[in-house]
C-alpha cells in the first residue's frame, strides 16, 4: 500500500462494542507519528464517561500519552518493550513485588488481561461470521470490515431492547445475520425478481430459493410464431431466381410416415397441392 492504514479501536468492555475510526497516514516522522497515536486515544474522553481506565497495547503506550490522559482524569494500562528507556528501574522485574497468591502474577498484569479481551473477542466474532472476500482493492478491505463491525454493534442493540429474542438459542448472532441479510436485500430482490429479463438459469434457482420466484416472460408463443414465419428458398422455383418465402406445408412420406417440411411460394403452391393431392399431408399447416 503507498498509505499505511490504521485502524483504532476503543470500546467498553462491558458490552465489547466497538467504535472505529479509519485513518490514512502519509509517511511521517515518528514524533509525528506519536503525536496522532496519542491524539487517538485521548479521543476517547470524548466519546465515553469522564474516569475511565483506558486498556491499549504497545503501539500507543508511552509516558507522554500517560501524564496527558491523567490531566484529564483518565488513567492508562498498557504494555512496554523492555529496551525503552521510560521504564523504571521499580518497574524491572524483581522478586520483591507483590504477585497475586493464586496465579503467581502482578496484579497490574491480571488487571490488563481482564479488559483486553474485547478486542480479541470481536476479532474471534468477525473471523467466524465475515463478510469479507477476495479482492485487491483495499478500500474494499476496510469497508468489509466496517460492515462486520456494524453488525456486531446492531446485534448488542438488538440484544439490550430485545432480552427475550430466542433466549434459548445459543446461535443468536447467526440468526440475527440472517434476518439482517435478508432485510438489507429483500426490496433489491422483489424489485429484480419483477423486473429483470433473461435472468441466468442459477439466479433464478437462488432467487426462488428465499422466496422470490422470477416472473415467466411468455416468449414462447411468440418463439413459435417467430419460427412459423421463417423464409426459406421455393422448393419448386429455379435456385437462379432465389426466391425466398414463407409459406410451407407439412407432407408424410410413404408408410414410415416420415414427416417433411416444404417451402413453396404463392405462385407454385396450388401446384405443389395438386401433385400430392393423392397423398396426405397436414393442410392445417399451411401458412400465409
Amino acid at each position: 500500500l503507498k498509505s499505511n492504514v490504521k485502524s483504532v479501536e476503543s470500546l467498553r468492555n462491558m458490552y465489547k462494542s466497538l467504535d472505529t475510526n479509519i485513518r490514512s497516514l502519509e509517511k511521517k516522522t515518528k514524533e509525528r507519528g506519536r503525536d496522532d497515536e496519542n491524539k487517538d486515544v485521548k479521543e476517547t474522553r470524548s466519546k465515553f464517561d469522564l474516569h475511565l481506565n483506558v486498556t491499549v497495547d504497545n503501539f500507543f503506550t508511552s509516558v507522554s500519552l500517560a501524564k496527558e490522559l491523567h490531566k484529564e482524569k483518565i488513567t492508562i494500562v498498557g504494555t512496554l518493550r523492555k529496551n525503552k528507556p521510560e521504564i523504571p528501574v521499580e518497574f524491572q522485574s524483581n522478586t520483591s513485588r507483590k504477585v497475586d497468591e493464586v496465579t503467581g502474577k502482578p496484579n497490574i498484569v491480571l488487571d490488563y488481561n481482564k479488559t483486553k479481551g474485547a478486542v480479541n473477542t470481536v476479532d474471534q466474532m468477525c473471523r467466524k461470521y465475515t463478510v469479507k472476500r477476495g479482492t485487491k482493492r483495499w478500500p474494499l478491505c476496510i469497508f468489509y470490515g466496517m460492515i462486520d463491525i456494524a453488525a456486531i454493534n446492531a446485534l448488542i442493540i438488538w440484544k439490550e431492547k430485545n432480552a427475550n429474542w430466542n433466549e434459548n438459542k445459543r446461535y443468536k448472532r447467526r440468526l440475527f445475520l440472517e434476518e439482517l441479510g435478508m432485510g438489507l436485500v429483500s426490496s433489491l430482490l422483489d424489485h429484480r425478481s419483477r423486473t429483470s429479463k433473461n435472468l441466468h438459469t442459477d439466479i433464478r434457482n437462488a432467487l426462488a430459493v428465499v422466496g422470490y420466484p422470477a416472473v415467466e416472460e411468455e416468449t414462447h408463443e411468440a418463439n413459435e410464431n417467430s419460427a412459423q414465419r421463417k423464409r426459406k428458398r421455393c422448393s419448386t422455383c429455379d435456385n437462379s431466381k432465389d426466391r425466398k418465402t414463407s409459406n410451407n406445408i407439412k407432407r408424410l412420406l410413404g408408410v414410415d410416415m416420415l414427416t417433411i417440411k416444404q417451402y413453396c411460394s404463392k405462385d407454385h403452391l396450388k401446384c405443389v397441392n395438386t401433385i400430392y393431392s393423392n397423398r396426405e399431408y397436414d393442410l392445417n399447416s399451411l401458412t400465409g
